[in-house]
C-alpha cells in the first residue's frame, strides 16, 4: 500500500519497550504515517521510539510528562491526526497483511461508511497461546457494508461486531460523532464505534486483518474484574447511552447485560476460577448468583465453565443461537484461522 497522509496509525505507549518496536515495524510496514503518544513511560520506551524516529519520517512523536489514561493519550493523536482515516492502535497488538488496504478499499468503495472493521486473534498475552476470535458473532459473511438501519436491526440480538484495534475509522465521522469520552474510561472506544456504526454504518470483512493480545494485568481487564469498578462502568454506560438519542430507549439495559456477560465470562477464564467475583459479575438477581456458585463447586473444572457459561447464555442472551452456530459453520468451512495464526505467531508469508 502506498503510503499517503489521509491515512495515520494512532499508537498511545505506556511502559512497553518491549512491544513498541515490533507494532511500530508493521504499521510501516503496512501503512505509513504513525503519531506516538508516550504517556509518561517511566521505563526505556521513549529511547526507543527515538531511534525508530530518527530512521524514518513517517513516525510523528509527542509525549505527555504524566500518565494521563489510555483516552486521553487517544484522544491527544486524534486532535493531531490529518486526513481522511484513523487506526486507533495498541502497543501490545499486531497489525495482519492486508488490514489497512482492505479497510480503505471498502471505505471508498462505500463513501456513507463511518467505519471500517474486521476480525481478530485473541491470544494470551503472558503464554502467548490462542485463545479464540472476535466478533462471536459474524455481521455478515462478505465484504460489505451495514447501514444504519442494519445496525439498528441487529442491534437487539448482537452489539459487539466492532473491535477497535481491527478497524479503521473516517476521521470526520470520529470527531462528528463527539470522540472519546474519557468519562467512560475503557468504554470509550465502545461507546463510539457503536455511535459511529448507528449514525453512519459500517463496512465489515470476514477476514482477519489484526491480534489482540490479553493482558490479566491490563487496566480494560482489572476493571471489569473487579466487580466495584465493573459496576460503576456499567452505571456510567448506561447514562451515557440513555443520553444520547442515537441509542433507542431499551438499549442501555441490553447493554448492561451484555457487559454483565462479558465481565463473567472473562472472569470464569481466570485460573483458578474466583467462584464470588463469577457469581457476582453474572447474577442478575439472588437466584443467579445461587445457581453459578453451586454449579462451579460441584462441578469443576472445564465441565463447571461451561455449564456456568450456559447459565449466562440463558439467562442474559447475549447472543442467538441461531447467530453463534452460523458463524461456528462459516470459520469451520471457509475462514483459514490456521493460517491467520501462523502468520500471527511469526511464520510470515
Amino acid at each position: 500500500m502506498d503510503p499517503s497522509p489521509r491515512f495515520l496509525t494512532a499508537l498511545p505507549v505506556y511502559n512497553e519497550h518491549s512491544h513498541v518496536n515490533p507494532v511500530l515495524d508493521e504499521v510501516i510496514r503496512y501503512s505509513g504515517d504513525v503519531l506516538v503518544v508516550d504517556d509518561g513511560s517511566t521505563d526505556d520506551s521513549v529511547a526507543v521510539i527515538d531511534e525508530l524516529a530518527l530512521s524514518t519520517p513517517l513516525i510523528r512523536f509527542f509525549r505527555n510528562q504524566d500518565n494521563e489514561g489510555l483516552v486521553p493519550a487517544q484522544s491527544r493523536a486524534i486532535a493531531a491526526a490529518t486526513g481522511q482515516y484513523v487506526h486507533l492502535a495498541a502497543a501490545d497488538d499486531m497489525i495482519l497483511p492486508g488490514f489497512y488496504a482492505t479497510a480503505i478499499k471498502l471505505l471508498e468503495q462505500y463513501p456513507d461508511a463511518g467505519l471500517f472493521t474486521g476480525d481478530s486473534l485473541l491470544f494470551d498475552g503472558t503464554t502467548g497461546s490462542f485463545v479464540g476470535v472476535r466478533p462471536i458473532v459474524m455481521p455478515r459473511f462478505k465484504p460489505g457494508y451495514l447501514s444504519p438501519a442494519n445496525v439498528y436491526r441487529a442491534l437487539p440480538h448482537s452489539d459487539n461486531w466492532i473491535l477497535t484495534g481491527a478497524s479503521v475509522i473516517r476521521i470526520n465521522a470520529l470527531r462528528n460523532s463527539g470522540g472519546l469520552d474519557k468519562q467512560l474510561e475503557t468504554f470509550a472506544d465502545g461507546f463510539l464505534t457503536r455511535k459511529v456504526a448507528l449514525t453512519y454504518g459500517y463496512c465489515y470483512a470476514p477476514k482477519f486483518v489484526s491480534t489482540w493480545m490479553i493482558f490479566p494485568t491490563s487496566a480494560s481487564h482489572s476493571r471489569v474484574l473487579d466487580p466495584k469498578k465493573a459496576a460503576a462502568l456499567q452505571e456510567a454506560a448506561y447514562v451515557r447511552l440513555s443520553q444520547d438519542p442515537i441509542f433507542p430507549a431499551w438499549y442501555p439495559a441490553r447493554f448492561a447485560n451484555n457487559l454483565r456477560f462479558a465481565s463473567a465470562r472473562l472472569a470464569l477464564m481466570q485460573k483458578p476460577v474466583d467462584i464470588p467475583t463469577v457469581a457476582t459479575l453474572g447474577g442478575r438477581t439472588s437466584i443467579d448468583e445461587a445457581a453459578l456458585t453451586f454449579i462451579l463447586k460441584v462441578l469443576r473444572g472445564a465441565l463447571g465453565r461451561l455449564i456456568a457459561t450456559a447459565w449466562l447464555c440463558l439467562r442474559l442472551r447475549p447472543y442467538r443461537l441461531h447467530d453463534l452456530a452460523t458463524t461456528f459453520i462459516f470459520r469451520k468451512l471457509f475462514t483459514r484461522t490456521g493460517v491467520a495464526r501462523k502468520i500471527a505467531t511469526g511464520d510470515r508469508m
